[in-house]
C-alpha cells in the first residue's frame, strides 16, 4: 500500500518534487507551519493508486469498503448502500508556492515504484463541467435509492405479512 502525502508551503513559485518517506510520522511534524493532505491509496485492478484533487469546486470519491460491509451482512441491503460509499474530497486548490508530494511505501521488502501525474484542470474545462455533472447524478440517485428503500422496506413488510394471513387462512379453510 502507498500513502501520498501532500505538504504545502506558501512562497512566490511552484516547485514539484518526489520524496520517498522513511517514516508515517514526517507530515504529522509539520501541521504547524504547514497544510498536510493525506490519501490512502486502493487497489483499482492491477494498479493501487490513490487520487488528489486540487479544484475549486468539490469531487467525490468511492469508498469500496462500504459497500464490501453491507454485502457481507445482507446482499439486498448491499443494493440499497451501493452509493453510500461515495465521499466528498477536501476542498483545496493549489496556489502559488512550494508544494512536497511524498510517497510512503509500507512495503519493507521492496521499493515502492509510483509515478506522480500533474494535470491543470483549466486545460479540461469540458470534463471538469461534465464531472459536476455525472456527480451530481450519482447524489440524486444516492437520495433516490434511500426513499425507494423505505418504500420497498414497508412494501416487503406488508408483503409477507399478507403471505403470513394468507398461509394461516388456507391452515383454517383447509
Amino acid at each position: 500500500m502507498l500513502t501520498l502525502i501532500y505538504v504545502l508551503s506558501l512562497s512566490s513559485y511552484f516547485i514539484l518534487s518526489k520524496i520517498q518517506v522513511a517514516a508515517m510520522d514526517w507530515p504529522y511534524r509539520y501541521q504547524k507551519n504547514y497544510s498536510v493532505t493525506q490519501e490512502e491509496s486502493e487497489k483499482t485492478g492491477k494498479v493501487t493508486s490513490a487520487g488528489m484533487y486540487f479544484l475549486h469546486f468539490q469531487v467525490y470519491r468511492m469508498d469500496s469498503t462500504v459497500n464490501a460491509l453491507a454485502a457481507a451482512k445482507d446482499p439486498e441491503s448491499a443494493f440499497f448502500k451501493r452509493l453510500e460509499g461515495l465521499q466528498p474530497c477536501e476542498v483545496s486548490e493549489l496556489r502559488a508556492g512550494t508544494h512536497i508530494f511524498a510517497v510512503y511505501g509500507d512495503n519493507f521488502f521492496k521499493t515502492a515504484s509510483y509515478t506522480i501525474e500533474a494535470l491543470c484542470a483549466k486545460t479540461y474545462e469540458e470534463t471538469t463541467e461534465k464531472l459536476k455533472e455525472i456527480e451530481a447524478q450519482i447524489l440524486r440517485k444516492r437520495n433516490d435509492l434511500r426513499q425507494f428503500e423505505t418504500e420497498y422496506r414497508k412494501a416487503l413488510a406488508r408483503f409477507q405479512e399478507v403471505t403470513t394471513r394468507y398461509t394461516q387462512e388456507k391452515q383454517t379453510v383447509c
